[in-house]
């Protein structure tokens, strides 16, 4: 036949209770802390990136106010020709170098022009 269930006796509180009752388990890290940083460096690439192409793409290739409304090709200015590149040729000039151990004496020879 059907027995009742035995009763557990309850600890008294107090150090016994403490020390007989096992240790509750560490909790489990989530990986929040990691994955904020994967999105945090994800951002800084992708507006470094965007920044980047930002100020390469700055040459002026499209002209002011290309893509407004009610702007025809009839009132764009065709651009000027670059002009000829002007250069400066500056005469030859001659460096002495401090000697190396060898006792020789150096030189530098320099001619260039400029743009």
């Amino acid at each position: 036949m059907a027995t009742a269930p035995k009763a557990v006796p309850k600890a008294p509180a107090g150090k016994a209770s403490a020390q007989e009752a096992p240790p509750p388990p560490a909790p489990k890290k989530s990986g929040k802390k990691t994955m904020l940083i994967v999105i945090v460096l994800v951002l800084l690439l992708a507006g470094g990136g965007g920044a980047a192409w930002f100020f390469m793409n700055q040459g002026g290739d499209a002209p002011a106010g290309e893509g407004e409304a009610g702007a025809t090709k009839a009132t764009h200015k065709k651009k000027e020709p670059p002009k000829a590149p002007v250069f400066m040729v500056v005469e030859p000039f001659t460096v002495n170098l401090q000697p190396d151990e060898s006792g020789g004496d150096r030189y530098l020879q320099v001619a260039f022009s400029l743009q």
